[in-house]
């Protein structure tokens, strides 16, 4: 230590260096093990001692910055057991000797620590603290009593702005999600080792944001992992893991500010028995809640009594929820049954869908998404306070935020995809049954939005979900910043085509680098047929599947790649095969190369990309779904001809009836 100091002393730059936290004993055990140590430090060495020991330092001859957070609260702290804040108001017009005149004492400072959740967002962080900063940097600066309102200093703040490196998070309409947790990794800490100095304090399980980096402790969670060979249906399982809460003190700490509208949130959820409040996301002004006090309806609870804790060791919860006010969406979670939940909030309100149906319990006006963590009580809770959670009866999986609303075609599309026993290996999906902002959203696992580029949303009954995308072969084109998919492990490429023009080249999957390999719907001096071109060196490479799109008509392709080369299938038949391997480009669909070339005249829609190569039966299933009437409710051909009834082979109970005239044709 005392080699660093004199280094940093001895620059052209004269700075001194300092000592935190771990010495804050120091001063007393010297006089018993280590007599000689104090008298042996470099006295230019400045100690900022973390529990108090200021005096016994500075009577030793060195100088201190002070944190005391025993006494006077200066103390910010969160983790599973307990939270405390600054007391702003207290801090600012009350009697706080910030100097206490212990000699060679010139500072004091806030103590800021993660604790056991460390995954705490930094505008969670920076929301509670820059009020106490500010009302510390003015005390210490004048070391006198603030003469003005706590409101009339926050408004100084306010017109100041914000401190040199406070980057505030931005919002683009580009329909990414920010938040994805999938429940399928566990902790790589032990989930049973406890805090030492709160053995509640458990290091629980991680529940890791694959997109954001938002990680999440869970405290006294059950990881629930499926075995993926029983995934013959959603009863038994959505994907990979879940997290099971099972009752009292079962949360997951977030510790990130609430996410204003616009916002959806999609979730699975499967509740598994009654818990009065069992909440789903909670902050400290609002919950989100898988049922609604007593009652077994979903619902948002608003807070605003509210309050913080301000303490540490010997404080209850100082709010008052007398004053709540509850909103039930009007819809019930069966129990023991997997739902896919997707809630958006807008500005005009905040609704509910379960498996993509609307339901209808709308709630007026727009609310704000909690997140300081799941099954979290509001307000704040010292570590004496019995619940830190309110918990929860339910198990979780596969919760995805945006910060945009997604359209109501996009909200079944994501509840749809889970339906696929395979939905595991299926990258990406995009659907088009929405076109929002020039963005078609992907609900696949990586979602990566796709940008349309000139193409127009076509609203003509004709594509599987009534809409799709066409490109006129003049700059139309889909842009993505989605990764190449390695033929080493195994592609799958599956949309809906429908060919509007003869073309010289046009191109299905594209990348934007020049002599790279590319899917043609039409391929070069081939008559039309869909092809792969390849570069070896400086010659090009045709290979064609000897099958060309009918002109006008919409048919199902779906490519898959593997080590031993690229086979086409057609309407869930295998056309053809050829002896070329290459790694699936998703730079750009409908054009390649840069500057885009090979532009395709063509309607898209149901574009899936799986991240391993299909079997026969497993393509067969996917054209069949999309087409076979047994998915359906309800199912109209209209294929009687006579008569005053149209026969529905879904349910049969439920005819239609023509009437005002309707006739056959």
């Amino acid at each position: 230590m005392n080699g660093v100091a004199g280094s940093v002393r001895a620059t052209d730059l004269p700075k001194r260096s300092w000592i935190y936290s771990n010495v804050e004993r120091w001063s007393r055990l010297a006089y018993h093990k280590y007599p000689n140590a104090p008298d042996a430090l470099n006295k230019n060495i400045v100690i900022i001692p973390w529990e108090g020991y200021a005096f016994d330092w500075a009577a030793l001859g060195f100088d201190t910055i002070n944190v005391r957070w025993f006494s006077d609260h200066l103390y910010f702290a969160f983790n599973t057991g307990f939270i405390t804040v600054p007391n702003a108001e207290a801090h600012h017009t009350g009697n706080l000797p910030l100097i206490t005149g212990y000699p060679g004492e010139f500072g004091t400072g806030i103590a800021t620590w993660n604790d056991t959740s460390q995954f705490a967002a930094d505008e969670w962080i920076e929301h509670h603290m820059r009020v106490p900063r500010g009302v510390l940097a003015n005390r210490t600066w004048a070391n006198a009593p603030g003469t003005d309102s706590l409101d009339d200093f926050k408004q100084d703040l306010t017109e100041i702005g914000d401190p040199p490196g406070v980057v505030k998070p931005s919002r683009e309409v580009d329909f990414r999600p920010v938040h994805y947790y999938n429940f399928d990794e566990i902790s790589r800490h032990d989930p049973r080792v406890s805090s030492k100095h709160d053995p509640r304090m458990l290091f629980g399980h991680v529940m890791y944001d694959a997109i954001g980096g938002q990680h999440g402790l869970a405290l006294e969670i059950v990881y629930d992992r499926k075995d993926v060979s029983s995934w013959a249906s959603l009863a038994d399982g959505v994907l990979g893991g879940s997290f099971k809460f099972e009752g009292t003190n079962q949360g997951v700490q977030l510790w990130q500010a609430e996410l204003s509208a616009p916002w959806t949130l999609s979730v699975w959820v499967k509740r598994t028995g009654n818990y009065a409040d069992a909440t789903l996301l909670g902050s400290l002004k609002h919950s989100l809640r898988l049922q609604q006090g007593n009652s077994t309806n979903m619902g948002f609870s608003l807070h605003p009594g509210a309050e913080f804790a301000y303490c540490f060791r010997t404080c209850g919860d100082p709010s008052d929820y007398s004053q709540d006010t509850d909103y039930s969406f009007g819809y019930r979670l069966p129990l023991n049954e997997w739902v896919h939940i997707t809630i958006v909030s807008d500005t005009d309100s905040t609704d509910l869908y379960a498996n993509g149906v609307k339901q209808q319990g709308s709630i007026p006006g727009n609310l704000p998404l909690p997140l300081r963590g799941i099954g979290k009580h509001p307000g704040y809770w010292s570590a004496d306070a019995r619940a830190p959670f309110v918990g929860l009866h339910a198990e979780l999986d596969e919760m995805v935020v945006w910060d945009e609303v997604l359209s109501e075609q996009d909200i079944v599309a994501q509840a749809r995809f889970y339906r696929v026993p395979y939905a595991g290996d299926r990258v990406h999906d995009w659907g088009f049954g929405q076109v929002s902002g020039g963005v078609a959203v992907d609900v696949g696992l990586l979602k990566q939005p796709a940008v349309v580029r000139g193409a127009s949303l076509t609203t003509v009954n004709a594509g599987d979900r009534g809409r799709y995308l066409a490109f006129d072969g003049v700059n139309d084109y889909l842009s993505t910043d989605a990764d190449a998919v390695s033929y080493a492990g195994g592609w799958t490429a599956a949309l809906w085509v429908r060919r509007t023009q003869s073309r010289d080249l046009s191109v299905l999957f594209g990348s934007d680098q020049v002599n790279k390999g590319f899917i043609a719907l039409q391929q070069r001096f081939t008559s039309n047929e869909v092809g792969v071109t390849t570069y070896d060196g400086s010659s090009v490479v045709r290979s064609s599947f000897d099958y060309s799109v009918p002109l006008n008509t919409w048919v199902h392709l779906v490519f898959v790649g593997d080590v031993d080369g690229t086979k086409l299938y057609v309407n869930g038949v295998l056309q053809g095969s050829v002896d070329v391997v290459l790694d699936l480009p998703l730079d750009r669909i409908g054009a390649y190369n840069t500057p885009a070339a090979g532009f395709a005249a063509v309607g898209l829609d149901d574009i899936s990309i799986f991240s391993r190569a299909l079997v026969d039966s497993e393509i067969a299933f996917l054209y069949g779904v999309l087409t076979d009437s047994s998915d359906y409710t309800h199912h109209w051909s209209f294929d009687d001809g006579a008569g005053f009834i149209a026969t529905n082979t879904a349910t049969p109970t439920k005819p239609g009836i023509l009437t005002g005239g309707a006739s056959w044709t």
